[in-house]
C-alpha cells in the first residue's frame, strides 16, 4: 500500500533521528501519513500501483 511504500522510506530517519520505540514511530508515521496532502501522497500511490503491476505479473508468470 501506499502507507506502507511511506514508512518503509520513513521508518528508519525516524529511528535515527529520534531514538523512539517502534509503537512509537508507527504513531508518528501515521500522524505524518495523516496530514500529507492528495499531491503529497500521489508519489507513493503511483509506487503501491506499479508494485501490485509487478506482483500480478509475476503470479500469471507462476501459472
Amino acid at each position: 500500500s501506499s502507507y506502507a511504500i511511506f514508512s518503509a522510506e520513513k521508518r528508519p530517519q525516524q529511528l535515527k533521528e529520534k531514538g523512539l520505540s517502534f509503537g512509537e514511530i508507527s504513531k508518528e508515521l501515521a500522524s505524518m501519513w495523516s496530514e500529507l496532502s492528495q499531491e503529497d501522497k500521489a508519489p507513493y500511490d503511483e509506487m503501491a500501483r506499479l508494485e501490485k503491476l509487478k506482483y500480478q505479473e509475476e503470479s500469471e508468470e507462476e501459472r
